[in-house]
């Protein structure tokens, strides 16, 4: 990959990893505040705004490309969606049902067959849904790497201070 694709792909992915940080970041209180001054209806501006926005920053600063047709290889995709969804579910029934469930047990395993399919199409077709070459650039996988820690962080925090001052401080 040229080294001027390289950095447009780190820029842009960049640019969304900060739109998404600040977003997930200044969301919840300014939707607070916002709903407190304005009532809840207002908070549905806000979001608008910035899709119009975006939207014209889009139109200004993204250069044309005439694009060229790539066959979506639906099976990677839904493979991999699958899994995630089963991962997911079983991680949050996990707290209610403990890891020798099998509402745990169940999922888990079936996900992570997902996911193995999806790594072994993804191997074996010539336009696979997410190239395994991307793995290798150091741009990405630091990029990847950060979004998850911020995402983990910010998912914890949301979680757990809440839970932090309704069961251990008894706040309401």
């Amino acid at each position: 990959v040229p080294v001027e694709v390289r950095t447009d792909r780190a820029r842009a992915l960049a640019g969304w990893a900060l739109a998404n940080g600040l977003g997930q970041a200044l969301g919840p209180p300014l939707g607070g505040v916002i709903a407190s001054a304005f009532g809840w209806r207002a908070t549905f501006l806000a979001p608008a705004l910035f899709g119009l926005i975006a939207t014209l920053a889009a139109l200004r600063y993204v250069p044309a490309d005439a694009g060229r047709r790539i066959p979506l290889e639906w099976r990677g995709a839904l493979a991999l969606t699958t899994g995630a969804l089963l991962i997911s579910s079983a991680v949050a029934a996990l707290p209610q049902t403990g890891v020798a469930a099998a509402t745990f047990l169940v999922p888990i395993v079936a996900g992570a067959a997902f996911v193995a399919l999806f790594v072994v199409r993804t191997r074996r077709t010539e336009h696979p849904f997410v190239s395994p070459a991307i793995f290798g650039e150091a741009s990405f996988v630091r990029s990847s790497v950060a979004v998850f820690t911020g995402t983990f962080l910010l998912g914890a925090a949301t979680l757990g201070i809440p839970l932090y001052l309704t069961h251990a401080l008894n706040m309401p």
